[in-house]
């Protein structure tokens, strides 16, 4: 008989309660690189089952998860389990995987992912439950542990009784040999009509990935563990999209790091779109990509917008030339502002991601960037606290240097953005981040809408009872920097408390507001 796998995504605390929203207001995220493994092992033969906890929460309404995972591991009955493990979600994965060792003690739990890929031999301390890391990319790892083979002598498996055996796994190149992702392994619809996405937009979307990792290193980046950067065929990429376009959904977001690393490549996959006639105006589809602000030229954003993509996002980071240094972006101030120019002359909508408490900033350096935020054209702002996750070039920096002791990190609020920072760089006081912190987070959020295209509009029905209770703007089509945008009219309690929630935050005695982020404080060490 074949062996079987169930590969499991445990939720960060952002996750739990998220059953109460409204479903347009859960981020719906699939989980993509076990998605990946899972469809190269089915595509092989074997059982697999993909349990994404998050989507276990919102479907049965409960924070309770972890009992209806074990239903799910009696009733499938599997070989091996692989946990796929972020540094935000460590504290759940080590929940999950003790529940696992107690009841079913002889069954092969592997913990994966990019936090255990940093600090195998730690994790491996920290929790005592794993028997197995697969260090790096997994999907050859895990055909191998199906297909039988001694787990001690399988490159890219680190196992907890050889740690000073483990050999490292030759990086597959050919990513053309890996199938397109098969969704109907997960336990969720990732289709479901949201208005809670990355982007900015409302609409139903499945994501797609043409390259992994990226060939920079940013001082504050994790990517460094996925290296090197590899990618996919130009014609891989348009026959992916084929296969996409079969699903009810209106958006293809690619979530690779960057997708104009190789710019001849990404040519020929917008000539080849195009050719195909895959979206818009062919069809209601379209894309949306995240792109280097260095790799971003006129004629190639135009290419883009002709292809069907309808905006891009980039990481602006700094509105500080120093600090862009500091990370070694590699970008400019300049660069930047000329950029985006360059992005709204193509008829391209803009996202920018920003982040404050960089090591080294000061108060003017952050007074900068807020500047540069308010003064910057998009149309949807990130906004963060800097954080060291394991793999950057800061982590090891601080590890090294001793500002940091990895054994007495809380992994939970270091790799988790939703909960206020434990830990800060700056050269600030707590007092005066947390103040500037504020400031910036109603210039990222005062003048942010959901936006939808019109052709989205009028395709559900059900949007508009969404718009009653959602800052919405309905899009035309040919230029997302222009005045096409169209507000939906509607007085809402929503919207109400969205305003009073900006007053609150913009005039409350600073006194207050310090006591308000110390309860927050306190309730997320919860």
């Amino acid at each position: 008989m074949k062996s079987k796998v169930i590969l499991i995504l445990p939720p960060d605390s952002s996750d739990f309660d998220t059953f109460k929203l409204p479903s347009w207001e859960i981020i719906r995220i699939p989980p993509v690189g076990l998605i990946a493994i899972g469809s190269y092992v089915h595509e092989k033969g074997y059982e697999v089952k993909i349990i994404d906890c998050r989507e276990l929460i919102v479907a049965n309404k409960t924070n309770d998860y972890i009992p209806i995972v074990l239903k799910t591991i009696d009733e499938f009955r599997p070989d091996v389990i692989g946990i796929n493990m972020l540094t935000a979600t460590f504290d759940e994965a080590t929940n999950i995987s003790r529940e696992l060792k107690n009841k079913y003690p002889n069954l092969l739990i592997i913990a994966g992912g990019p936090h255990p890929s940093v600090e195998p031999e730690l994790t491996f301390q920290q929790n005592q439950y794993i028997d197995a890391i697969c260090i790096g990319a997994g999907e050859e790892v895990c055909l191998d542990i199906l297909d039988g083979k001694k787990t001690s002598a399988i490159p890219g498996l680190m196992r907890r009784d050889h740690t000073d055996r483990y050999e490292q796994r030759k990086v597959e190149m050919d990513l053309d040999k890996y199938p397109f992702p098969n969704y109907s392994l997960a336990n969720a619809d990732y289709t479901t009509l949201t208005v809670n996405t990355l982007t900015g937009w409302c609409f139903r979307g499945l994501p797609a990935i043409s390259s992994r990792s990226c060939p920079y290193s940013c001082k504050f980046c994790a990517s460094d563990w996925s290296k090197p950067f590899r990618f996919h065929s130009p014609e891989y990429v348009i026959e992916m999209v084929k296969y996409l376009s079969t699903f009810n959904i209106d958006v293809i977001p690619f979530m690779d790091d960057t997708i104009s690393i190789v710019k001849e490549r990404l040519h020929k996959i917008c000539r080849g779109f195009i050719k195909a006639k895959l979206f818009y105006p062919h069809t209601h589809l379209r894309w949306y990509a995240q792109m280097r602000a260095d790799q971003m030229d006129p004629d190639t954003l135009k290419l883009m917008k002709e292809a069907g993509c309808f905006g891009v996002s980039f990481g602006a980071e700094s509105g500080s030339d120093r600090m862009l240094k500091i990370i070694n972006k590699r970008t400019t101030v300049e660069l930047n502002t000329r950029v985006s120019k360059y992005i709204e002359e193509a008829g391209l909508y803009l996202a920018a991601s920003f982040m404050l408490g960089i090591p080294g900033e000061t108060e003017a350096d952050m007074e900068e960037t807020i500047t540069f935020m308010k003064k910057l054209p998009t149309h949807a702002k990130g906004f963060g606290s800097f954080r060291p996750l394991p793999g950057s070039p800061f982590y090891d920096e601080f590890i090294a240097n001793g500002t940091l002791k990895k054994e007495e990190l809380d992994w939970s609020n270091l790799g988790n953005f939703s909960k206020p920072p434990e830990y800060l760089f700056c050269d600030v006081s707590r007092e005066k981040f947390d103040e500037i912190f504020d400031k910036a987070s109603v210039v990222a959020t005062r003048d942010k809408w959901t936006a939808l295209h019109e052709d989205t509009f009028l395709k559900y029905p059900e949007i508009k009872e969404i718009a009653t209770r959602e800052r919405i703007k309905i899009c035309k089509p040919d230029n997302y920097q222009s005045s096409a945008h169209i507000d939906y009219p509607r007085i809402s309690f929503n919207l109400i408390k969205s305003i009073l929630i900006a007053l609150l935050r913009t005039y409350l005695p600073l006194g207050i507001r310090r006591k308000i982020r110390a309860i927050r404080r306190r309730r997320a060490s919860q």
